[in-house]
Formats: C-alpha cells, structure tokens, sequence
C-alpha cells in the first residue's frame, strides 16, 4: 500500500480569471458542508473552479487534496477503485471498496474532488452519500452536469461569466470589469504577444464575449484563432456560425448553442490534415504521448512525420491541452467535451473501428514490454508509472477487445496481471481477468491468466477462489505444456497449503515449482522458488537445508539485474537471512 498524498491536484499551465465571489462563497461552504457539488454546461470552466478552490483551501485540510479525474472512466463499479488508487488508499482485503474507504478516511481531513460525475452518476452518487455520512472531517467537492442527488447536497451552479453591456461598456476600464472580457484578453496575449484591447477593437471584442456566452471554453477556443485572425473577423465568423445554429436542427439552450458554434467554428477552420488528426486523437482516453500518437494516428494521406507539427499546431489553437508531468516527459490530452465532438467526426468517417484496433495494439506491445519488468526488476518503478499513467486508454482498449478482438483481449489482460498485482487494483483485474476468460474458449495463455487470476485472488485472502484458479491452470499448462505456468500455479497452491498448515504437501509442491524453474533456467523464478521452499522448510524445524536454500538465493540474485524483494529480518542467524516480507507463521499439522 502507498502513502497517501499531502496534495495531489493538476497544476493548470493557465491564469484562473474571475469568480472571486464564487470561490470565497463555496470556501465557506465548505467549511460546513460535507459534499458540494458544482453544476453546470459543458464547457463553463467547473473542473477549473474546483482546482482554483482546492488550491487556495490546501492549508484548510490537514491531509491535503486530492483530485480524481472520472472523465476517461466507463465503468461505474471502479469509481470507488479509482478513489482508492488517487488517494494511495488500495489494500488487499475482499471488501466492498467503498466500505474500505469509508473507514480509511473516517478520521481523515481531506478536500476530494470527484471531477466529471454526469457519466457515472449513481455511482458517484453511494460514493459520495457514504463518504459524507462516515468522514466528518472530508469533504467532496464533486463536477457534473446534473446534481448526484444525494442528502445533505448542496449544489452550486456555475454560470458563464459575467459579459458586459455594449450599451454601458464606452470605455476599457469599464471592459476589464468583466470577466469574460479579461479572459478574453488574457488568452488573446498568449495567443498573439503584444495584443491589446484599444478603443477602435472593444466593439468586437464585447460582441465575441456576449455571442459566446461568456462560455470560457468557448472563449479560450476564439482567443486562440487570434494567431491569424483580428478580433473583428472573429466577431463576424462567431456570428455566421450562431446564424447557423439558430436556424438548424441542433437549436437549444444558448449557452450549449455557443460553445458548439465556438467548436463547429474552430473545427471548420482547421486545415483538412489538422481535422483528420483531431478526430483521430478522440480515441484516446485520458491523455496520449507523443510517441502513441505518432503510432496510432497515421494512416491514408496522415504519414508519420506530420504529427509533431499537427500535434504542436492543435495546441496553438488551445483544442489540445499540454500536461508537463516532468522535465523528461509531457503528455497532452483533449478536454471531454472536445473529445466528445472528435469521437462525432470520428463516427461521420467511418474509421473508428481501424482506430480503435490501432489503439488496442499500441497499448498491447507497451504493456507486453512492462510485462517483464514488473516482477522485481530495476525498472519496476518506471513501468508501474508507465502503466498508471495509461489506465484509462488500457481500460479502453479491454472494453473494445471484448467485441473487437477477445483473445487478444485475454493477452492483454493477462499481462495486466502483476501490474494490478503490485500497484493494489485487485478487485478491477480479476473483474477484467474474469470477463475476458468468461468470452475465450481455449486460448495459449489461458493457463497463465488462470494463474494471474489466482494471484490476485490469493493477495486478497481469497484461498477458496485462488485454489479453484490454481487447479484450472494446472490442467491448461499441462494441455499447453508451459513449465513457467505450472511452476506459478504450483507456488500458489503450495502458499495456500503452508497457510493452512499443511507443510509436507506444501514442500512437494515446492520442490516440483523449483525443479521446473531450474529446467526452464530464469534466475528471477528460481531464486523466487528457493525462498519459498526454505522459508518451508524452515517452518518444519530444518534450520540448515533452509539456510542453504536461502544463500543460494541470495547468490543467484547478487549476479541477477533484478531488484531483491526480500528484507533481512536478523543479523545472527545465517540460515534466517532474507525471509519474504509478507509470510505468516503457518498453523502447524
């Protein structure tokens, strides 16, 4: 388990503009309020207003603030999970992973935000009602389209912001009073250096606010067209574009109206290799490197060597987000609502499906080269970041093989296996784990998902359902003829024997898992199988044949580039050197 964060929020690369009695009225409320819940339209700046409050109230709450990002998730039963993970709080035990994180953060003081509820409202919603009715001292601060509808919520709307009166607005002082006017302005001088509001341009600039509604996403999408446009030819494209709108089909309520003719517009000035690539991009969930994007999006007249320059272009026009998450590595992601409308565009062309497979086998090979490093290499921390990062467009890619392409669906899951293993997403991996052997018939890593599924289960302390996984694996590999998979499941059973205090079968299953490994001839499975057998038979009283097995262990990973998972646990006694951290003493028979 890991430590939980002091604060854990998206750092914005932007100036928060506006709402200051928003922000010191929700600051009150949150002093008393357990759950708060802003609402408000697609676009009207709710995840930045969050952050905003969060950042200023971080000395409020003794355990800090932590941000959960919902918006790349589809499944509503992992809402809890994603919590627990965002709050370093996942554990072993099977639970309900709401009760557990009712009780681990009853005495916590906390800000959470839960950020893009509409999608998985109820979930969000038991979530929210029993965090606010166990942890006095947290409190949720929740973004979403629509209330969760849960007692004891108070619900913030969150209006655009405030627009000026061109019949009272003569003057720029009197401009810069409003909000939607700053962030106009603000954005217009990241856009275009040196830009300023003059007396000859207010007129247009008032308009641009006003037509769109003070929407900020709208307005940041118009400032960034300052690059090749005046503020007057925005002005005039911005109402052709709610012309349009007014008289068609997708008519409803002006604020919606708006920031799709902001969207519509910005779209339909792109060049046609820069529309491609954005609607292309929509099939990422949570975020894309440049490297994924160089991989998945390519294809017909879009080649390779054109997505950096797309890539830095679409930033220019603020429709992708740049996240620096270190000096060594940036990633970039759609906002939802844009996402939404490239997944549209996407649809009209008719290559979502080719997409997505590209999608599927971009994030297959990376998780097949962490495979390997994710069982006590040296360069397990990398890999587990590498995962973490990409779990919503892992997630994405289970959802899609499960139609698109079960049995590489399985592959995938498979090698997900000790990722969910050692990061604590036991719950979700054996629910992938299970959907995807439920949809496979026989399959060539059938046994070895068995025995992943079987670990999981184990680490959780669920003996009866590992037992079961253990056995059906043990039958696959010997169909498959796979020692490494039957090794595995060997260790397992035998894990469970010594639990139960059944050494003498526990031993000869041992032994049988190490004889395989020293066949199959990795230093990692073997030195991992002596630990097991010398703690073993160091549990039977044997004392000697348990210190030898255990110094060749630490012989073979002395010479191995493996990282030892092992801790000594006494300095006098040789033959107690380097005992696994997590074994109980067995109840003897």
């Amino acid at each position: 388990m890991t430590a939980e964060p002091r604060s854990k929020l998206t750092r914005p690369l932007t100036s928060f503009v506006g709402r200051e009695d928003d922000i010191r009225t929700l600051s009150e409320h949150l002093k008393t309020q357990r759950l708060v819940t802003l609402t408000g339209a697609a676009g009207c700046g709710k995840t930045r207003l969050a952050l905003e409050i969060a950042a200023r109230q971080s000395q409020e709450f003794a355990d800090g603030t932590c941000m959960v990002e919902l918006g790349g998730l589809t499944e509503p039963e992992l809402v809890a999970n994603q919590v627990a993970a965002a709050t370093g709080l996942l554990d072993d035990r099977v639970r309900p992973m709401i009760e557990m994180l009712a009780e681990r953060l009853q005495d916590r003081s906390l800000l959470l935000i839960l950020d893009n509820c509409e999608h998985l409202l109820g979930a969000c919603a038991s979530l929210a009602d029993v965090l606010s009715r166990n942890c006095p001292a947290l409190r949720v601060l929740a973004t979403s389209r629509e209330p969760l509808g849960v007692t004891g919520e108070l619900t913030w709307q969150v209006a655009p912001l405030g627009t000026p009166d061109p019949e009272r607005t003569t003057t720029l002082t009197q401009a810069l009073r409003s909000d939607s006017v700053r962030l106009l302005l603000e954005r217009a001088q990241l856009s275009r250096p040196g830009f300023a509001l003059t007396q000859d341009n207010l007129p247009a600039a008032v308009q641009v606010c006003r037509r769109l509604d003070g929407v900020p996403l709208a307005l940041e999408l118009a400032a960034a067209r300052l690059r090749v446009l005046s503020i007057e030819e925005i002005a005039t494209r911005v109402s052709d574009h709610l012309s349009l709108l007014d008289s068609g089909a997708r008519a409803g309520p002006a604020r919606q109206r708006s920031l799709r003719a902001a969207i519509d517009w910005s779209y339909d000035l792109l060049s046609e290799p820069e529309r491609l690539f954005f609607s292309r991009l929509s099939v990422f969930a949570g975020g894309f490197t440049l490297e994924a994007a160089e991989e998945v999006t390519p294809g017909g007249t879009l080649e390779t060597r054109h997505v950096l320059d797309l890539l830095a272009r679409l930033v220019d026009k603020s429709l992708v987000q740049v996240e620096e998450l270190d000096r060594r590595q940036t990633r970039y992601r759609l906002l939802d609502t844009l996402r939404q409308y490239g997944r549209e565009r996407l649809d009209e062309k008719e290559e979502g499906a080719e997409l997505k497979r590209r999608h599927f086998e971009f994030f297959a090979r990376l998780v097949q080269r962490a495979d390997p490093h994710l069982h006590g290499s040296s360069e397990e921390r990398y890999w587990l970041e590498k995962i973490r990062q990409e779990h919503d467009n892992l997630r994405s890619a289970l959802d899609w093989s499960e139609t698109g392409a079960p049995e590489d669906g399985l592959r995938l899951a498979t090698g997900l296996g000790a990722y969910w293993y050692v990061s604590g997403h036991l719950d979700e991996g054996r629910r992938w784990l299970e959907r995807a052997l439920a949809i496979t018939g026989e399959s060539s890593v059938r046994g070895k998902a068995l025995v992943r599924l079987g670990r999981l289960a184990l680490k959780q302390g669920d003996w009866e359902a590992s037992r079961r996984f253990d056995r059906e694996a043990l039958a696959w590999s010997g169909l498959a003829d796979d020692p490494h998979t039957k090794a595995r499941a060997l260790n397992q059973a035998a894990f469970i024997r010594v639990q139960e205090g059944d050494l003498r079968a526990a031993r000869a299953a041992y032994e049988q898992a190490l004889a395989l490994d020293r066949d199959i001839g990795a230093d990692f499975w073997v030195a991992s199988s002596m630990d097991h057998l010398g703690q073993c038979i160091r549990f039977q009283g044997d004392h000697q044949a348990a210190g030898r097995l255990l110094r060749e262990s630490l012989e073979i990973r002395a010479g191995s580039t493996t990282s030892a998972v092992w801790r000594p646990r006494s300095s006098t006694s040789p033959s107690l050197l380097w005992i696994p951290v997590t074994w109980p003493a067995p109840t003897r028979r």
